[in-house]
């Protein structure tokens, strides 16, 4: 807190610091019991691996508040909003590891997504600014409805609707969300009623608005 984090980082920084004063703890994993942050922010995700020999990298987990996407590969692999999730996944599933034994071969490990957190939050990194074309291609990729199965080879039909997102330009961020079923347009003081997808689309292309953090918030009805 404090620093001239980027819109992602201050997300963890403030969730992060949220924790700490919930539950006086200085790590931001293994909060048993769950603190709030934890039960809604928190993905539990399991990476592991199998060489085509048969030997196994022992599994080791970790916790995030938010997982990163690079848009050069949504942009260069993704056809439309059905694959959003399943693209999402694939770039997961790109670190590679040597074969501890001796065939030395490489392989490439999966992340597995082990809980099913209220909300998921999605960080987009843009390697620069990105033309208009690329905004309105990626705006038209993200989906709003996503199923808790499409996201890192999760078990569960849980649904989440997108509820929110924060967008960058020109060193400056602005914010959209959701309210039953209206958008609203959030620029430092100034909040505008946008009505539909639609109207938040065209506002995000015209101005150049690059989508940075998405937040998809479970269903109630499930």
């Amino acid at each position: 807190i404090g620093k001239m984090d980027d819109a992602a980082e201050a997300h963890d920084a403030i969730l992060f610091h949220l924790h700490q004063s919930l539950t006086d703890d200085r790590k931001n994993d293994n909060c048993e019991p769950a603190c709030i942050i934890h039960n809604i922010f928190s993905m539990n995700v399991v990476l592991e691996g199998k060489c085509k020999c048969g030997s196994k990298v022992e599994s080791f987990g970790y916790t995030e508040f938010i997982h990163y996407v690079p848009v050069i590969a949504l942009l260069k692999n993704c056809v439309d909003q059905s694959g959003f999730m399943d693209e999402v996944t694939k770039i997961g599933q790109t670190e590679m590891r040597s074969c501890d034994k001796k065939c030395k071969k490489k392989f490439f490990l999966s992340q597995t997504l082990m809980n099913s957190p209220t909300v998921i939050t999605l960080g987009l990194t843009w390697s620069t600014v990105q033309s208009k074309e690329d905004i309105v291609r990626v705006m038209k990729l993200i989906p709003n409805k996503v199923q808790l199965n499409k996201f890192l080879k999760a078990k569960g039909n849980k649904r989440y609707s997108l509820r929110g997102f924060i967008c960058y330009y020109g060193k400056h961020y602005c914010a959209f969300c959701k309210y039953k079923r209206e958008w609203y347009y959030f620029n430092d003081e100034d909040v505008t009623k946008l009505q539909t997808w639609r109207d938040v689309v065209e506002k995000c292309c015209n101005s150049r608005f690059q989508p940075n953090v998405l937040l998809y918030e479970e269903d109630k009805e499930n």
